[in-house]
Formats: structure tokens, C-alpha cells, sequence
């Protein structure tokens, strides 16, 4: 395995996961709609957290991979920012691909984790990735606190990573 996968394994393994969603998406007028899953987690970095967003989409091409990647590099996010909700981001250069799958991040930085973060999430997050991209996700399937912890740890050792 190289050492860029080996880390960002090494990464998710301490991201504590708190939902994920379903979505679908068609980047390209006439292409075909795709689906893909969306991971919302959040790490503590320092004195503050991260709330890490990872698209996960259903690939297989490079071409489909450097559209997905371009996009999502060039979003704007001044509407978020304008409302006060971030105190920083960190939009992925780190993409990862392969036959199937490629994987995009985008981690919010936050002072102190809101406690309404769900509503964070489904009331801007969310709608905001909608507008910005050809894209519909599915309502969040919350996991419960218990279940979170180490889950891509879990599934590392699983699959032998």
C-alpha cells in the first residue's frame, strides 16, 4: 500500500463517524446518473474539531475522477462562511481514486463543535452541496453515539488494510 493511503486510512481511523448518507449525481449533462456515499464525521484537531464531510463517488474512469475533482475543488463556499457557521476550511487535495470509487474531503474547522451540528448539517451543509452540485442526497442516517468510535479502525482491520 503507498504511504498517501496508508495515511489517510490512518486518519479516518481516528475520525469519530456520526452519519452517513446516500447520493446521487450526474456531473455532466447527458451522462448518467451515478450514486455515491457521503460519510460525515469529526476529529478533534488541537483546542477545536473538524467536521470532515467524504464523498465518496461511484467512479471508473479517470476522466469521471478529474470532473469530480475539479468541481468540487473550485466550490465557493463565501455563502457558509458569510453566515458565521465556519471558522475554517480545508477543501481536499489529497483526492483518491481508483477503478471504482474516488473520494473527495472537505474538513470545517470549528472553535467549539455546534450542539445543534445536526441541524448544521441538514439545514446548510447539505442544501448548500445540493445547490452547488448536480446533486440529490438522501436524509442522514445518524449512527448512535455508542457505534461511532473506531468504525473505519473496524473496518481497516476487516479488510486487512
Amino acid at each position: 500500500m503507498n504511504r498517501d493511503k496508508e495515511h489517510s486510512i490512518k486518519q479516518k481511523c481516528k475520525e469519530n463517524v456520526l452519519g452517513f448518507a446516500a447520493f446521487r449525481y450526474s456531473f455532466s449533462k447527458g451522462s448518467p446518473v451515478k450514486e455515491g456515499l457521503l460519510n460525515i464525521g469529526k476529529i478533534k484537531d488541537g483546542k477545536g474539531e473538524n467536521l470532515v464531510l467524504t464523498f465518496i463517488f461511484d467512479s471508473g474512469c479517470l476522466k469521471t475522477d478529474s470532473n469530480i475533482h475539479n468541481r468540487l475543488s473550485r466550490l465557493d463556499f463565501s455563502p457558509i462562511m458569510k453566515k458565521g457557521v465556519l471558522t475554517a476550511l480545508r477543501n481536499s487535495a489529497d483526492f483518491e481514486g481508483n477503478n471504482s470509487f474516488a473520494m473527495h474531503e472537505f474538513s470545517f474547522y470549528f472553535d467549539k463543535m455546534p450542539s445543534n451540528l445536526k441541524k448544521v448539517i441538514n439545514e446548510t451543509m447539505l442544501p448548500f452541496f445540493t445547490r452547488q452540485l448536480r446533486m440529490n442526497i438522501d436524509t442522514v442516517e445518524w449512527m448512535k453515539d455508542s457505534d461511532n468510535k473506531g468504525f473505519f479502525c473496524k473496518l481497516k482491520d476487516k479488510l486487512n488494510f
